[in-house]
């Protein structure tokens, strides 16, 4: 089975001409016939009403939903909030499938769990119809500063699938492949399913030490075949990061 995939993180709803650029995303998931697309830093404004369970009027998915609807595809959604950022928006992780979401799950990973702390993390899972014994996950990990860890939230992350379940981990990592903390991924069980792209995919700014490196990834904890793969709107960005396409062979 073919997947077509995508991960992305959003940089909240701060990025000018907003509206410009989440057409141009939807445009690429309907060109490259996404299955499923990971997308970290979704926000909506703290303030703004519900719409359905956890998501708001102005969420940064649901605007990507409702853009691809009008454009005649559908997608389902599975959104987790868990952090303010920027003190006015609810920040979290989100997970877009072509298919019908059959599970979900999430499990904090870092140390701290304060919605007014930023350093907090969590791990969304889904699994999705049609796709046997496979989860699918998000993440946004944290620095390592000695109260948070890199190794120890890859570790809670990992161990977050149970044993025998296939999984598939996308997003922003926050390191990069010279790292030490990119070898706690080398030396476990999980795979780096780009591990010879060398091409940024973080922009970032002239103060970020990890601006115009490779910090954004797919693994895997079983032999997946990459078929074909792409860095996405380099030429004209959309966020901070830029879009990491794979398609695969499960």
């Amino acid at each position: 089975m073919k997947l077509h995939m995508m991960t992305l993180n959003l940089h909240c709803l701060v990025e000018e001409n907003l509206y410009e650029k989440q057409n141009r995303i939807a445009d690429s998931i309907i060109e490259k016939n996404m299955d499923l697309v990971f997308l970290q830093e979704v926000a909506q404004t703290n303030t703004k009403s519900f719409v359905f369970s956890k998501v708001k009027d102005d969420n940064y998915a649901l605007s990507l939903i409702k853009i691809l609807q009008s454009k005649g595809k559908d997608y389902y959604l599975e959104y987790l909030p868990f952090k303010q950022s920027f003190g006015i928006y609810d920040e979290g992780l989100a997970i877009l499938s072509s298919r019908p979401i059959k599970m979900r799950s999430s499990i904090l990973i870092s140390t701290v769990d304060d919605y007014l702390d930023w350093k907090t993390r969590y791990i969304l899972s889904v699994s999705v119809d049609g796709i046997e014994n496979v989860v699918f996950s998000t993440t946004h990990f944290g620095w390592s500063d000695g109260k948070e860890v890199f190794e120890n939230q890859f570790e809670k992350a990992i161990n977050s699938f149970e044993s025998g379940i296939k999984g598939i981990i996308a997003g922003d990592f926050n390191i990069s492949p010279e790292s030490s903390e990119y070898k706690k991924i080398r030396n476990s069980d999980w795979h780096d399913l780009l591990q010879n792209e060398v091409e940024p995919t973080f922009k970032g700014d002239e103060v970020n030490e990890q601006s115009n490196r490779r910090i954004d990834y797919f693994i895997s904890n079983y032999n997946v075949d990459v078929l074909h793969h792409e860095i996405l709107f380099q030429e004209y960005p959309v966020s901070d990061h830029y879009g990491v396409y794979i398609e695969v062979e499960l």
